[in-house]
């Protein structure tokens, strides 16, 4: 089985194509102006022009439904991915644009409650670190719904966490450059490489 990956938070085109060419599933772009890590939509439609493969994924996490889904049709987005904290579970009207919802990771019955409220309409879950939630409820809910874990921690932890949980998939962030068309890739080579071996 192969693992889905996801890469969050690209804000430069060095990181678009390593994960391209790593064929990585989705791009996520944060697309919410006035939060950390935002890029503007200018920005995201000339990287995306230099990429083929992945889904464009643009990421929102408090801007209400309305806008989200005017800047998906807007943008020409085959995915968003917003919070189910912010933005509840009614989610069936988004006319084929793919979901990734994020889901809290504090509280157990309230997070399955989501899960299955919203599984119909969702692609994806984005699992945001294990929080509260002992690895082996959330190894039984990657079981029966298509989590992808952003895990915690160094590379070796992050790892563990793929092997307790078993999810259908990860997220792994972009970040800044060292200089233009400068990065390392050691670190997420690493981890790209295990779940690529896990998942073979």
């Amino acid at each position: 089985m192969i693992m889905i990956i996801k890469a969050s938070r690209i804000n430069n085109l060095t990181d678009a194509r390593y994960f391209a060419a790593r064929e990585v599933h989705f791009l996520g772009f944060n697309l919410e102006e006035g939060t950390p890590g935002y890029l503007e939509p200018m920005v995201m439609n000339a990287i995306r022009e230099w990429v083929e493969g992945p889904v464009i994924v643009g990421e929102f996490a408090t801007k209400p439904l309305d806008y989200v889904r005017e800047a998906a049709h807007f943008f020409n987005l085959p995915a968003v991915q917003i919070n189910a904290r912010t933005h509840g579970t009614a989610l069936s009207d988004f006319d084929g644009v793919d979901i990734l919802l994020e889901i809290p990771n504090d509280n157990a019955s309230e997070t399955l409650r989501i899960l299955e409220a919203t599984s119909g309409n969702v692609r994806h879950f984005i699992l945001n670190g294990v929080g509260n939630i002992a690895p082996e409820t959330w190894r039984s809910l990657a079981s029966r719904f298509s989590i992808l874990l952003n895990p915690e921690g160094d590379t070796d932890a992050a790892i563990a966490s793929i092997h307790a949980i078993q999810p259908a998939g990860i997220v792994v962030e972009g970040g800044d450059e060292e200089r233009v068309g400068v990065k390392s890739f050691e670190e997420i080579d690493v981890l790209l490489d295990a779940v690529e071996i896990s998942g073979q």
